[in-house]
């Protein structure tokens, strides 16, 4: 499920979609746009769903990593002298990756609405319906605390922040191990 073809296969999916849906009608556009806070609302429960269970198992073993920035197409992979070391608790670094994931949310709400409200666009909030579902579901922290897998091998923390586009140009892997 964590498959980067499965994303581009419900974009592809949903694009064939909004293309068989009456967009110009009123009803249709608030239809959409009600699905759309709906699936938002959503992943934003997912993610408290996800906190609460990270708060009630208080995993404080220690996690000691070096510290990565995201990837970047444009930036060169940074020099072990630039990175620093980072020590914090399987919990703290779990709740930051929750964290992050709400503050994508909510950037995430803040500009449909303004692409909706502004210049009237609807079929991205098809597509916006439907993918971060998909991503809350998929996420490294949700696989460990949602459905229970065990932290080992892929799922090990720290997480390696995923770049569609470092893997397609043939990149090095940029992870935080």
């Amino acid at each position: 499920m964590d498959s980067p073809i499965v994303s581009i296969a419900i974009m592809l999916g949903s694009m064939q979609l909004t293309k068989r849906l009456d967009l110009h009608r009123s009803r249709t556009q608030k239809r959409v746009l009600l699905g759309f806070l709906t699936a938002q609302a959503l992943v934003l429960a997912i993610h408290h769903l996800i906190r609460r269970r990270i708060l009630r198992r208080k995993d404080i073993t220690l996690l000691k990593y070096l510290d990565q920035p995201p990837p970047s197409i444009l930036s060169p992979p940074q020099k072990t002298s630039q990175q620093r070391l980072v020590r914090t608790t399987h919990m703290d670094y779990d709740l930051e990756q929750v964290g992050q994931a709400q503050r994508q949310t909510l950037t995430n709400l803040a500009l449909m609405a303004f692409l909706y409200y502004q210049f009237g666009v609807v079929r991205p909030l098809v597509v916006q319906s439907l993918l971060p579902i998909r991503n809350a579901l998929a996420a490294k922290v949700g696989q460990v605390h949602l459905f229970g897998k065990p932290a080992e091998g892929v799922l090990s923390r720290p997480w390696k922040v995923e770049s569609l586009f470092a893997a397609l140009l043939g990149g090095p892997d940029q992870g935080g191990r």
